[in-house]
């Protein structure tokens, strides 16, 4: 016996061909921007609920749906994105603050655990070395990473990395006079404890 077609019920308050349009009262319709997901679905919660995103002003009307495919085929969406992301921040630079001290493990020297000072970094898997730290441990006849043990075949596979010294010098103008007070801070917490 064949299938039989079911049909599936229709909102009774929309008909079959309209797109629903945002509440004037949600985010997104405030913002101007459109509901976005996979399929186009709104993106779920980990809990299952609808979350709407803002992609910004939507360039065409909603009622040509059948033409957005086209458009995303030539890389009309990355289009709209850098649009709405020079809007919203009227096409300035974005700062963020962030104390040195938060981001010590990310410029600190693996073997002197200082602040890397001209910066060599191991190809094989791009660890960030003191230039003087790599090469005496690669003289040393350690042909691996200090940091995770990869194998180095030679210090041809070293390599100096400038713009992450450019990085450092931006962040810490002055390294040691930075280390120092590091130290001396180290040192006066420490102290009453030991006498």
């Amino acid at each position: 016996m064949p299938a039989k077609k079911r049909r599936f019920p229709s909102p009774p308050s929309k008909p079959h061909g309209d797109v629903a349009a945002p509440s004037p009262t949600s985010d997104a319709a405030a913002g101007g921007g459109v509901v976005e997901g996979r399929g186009g679905r709104p993106p779920l919660t980990s809990r299952g609920a609808a979350r709407p995103r803002l992609t910004g002003p939507d360039p065409e009307p909603q009622g040509r749906l059948e033409d957005d495919s086209d458009a995303e085929g030539d890389g009309g969406a990355d289009d709209g994105d850098s649009e709405s992301s020079q809007s919203d921040h009227g096409g300035t630079d974005e700062f963020m603050l962030v104390k040195l001290a938060d981001i010590l493990k990310e410029v600190q020297c693996p073997i002197c655990l200082g602040i890397i000072r001209k910066t060599r970094t191991v190809m094989e898997c791009l660890h960030w070395f003191c230039r003087d730290c790599i090469d005496k441990s690669m003289r040393l006849g350690n042909n691996e990473c200090p940091a995770c043990r990869t194998h180095c075949a030679s210090r041809r596979s070293l390599r100096d990395d400038p713009k992450y010294d450019a990085l450092i010098a931006a962040l810490y103008p002055d390294i040691d006079k930075y280390e120092e007070e590091v130290m001396s801070y180290v040192y006066n917490s420490i102290c009453p404890i030991i006498i």
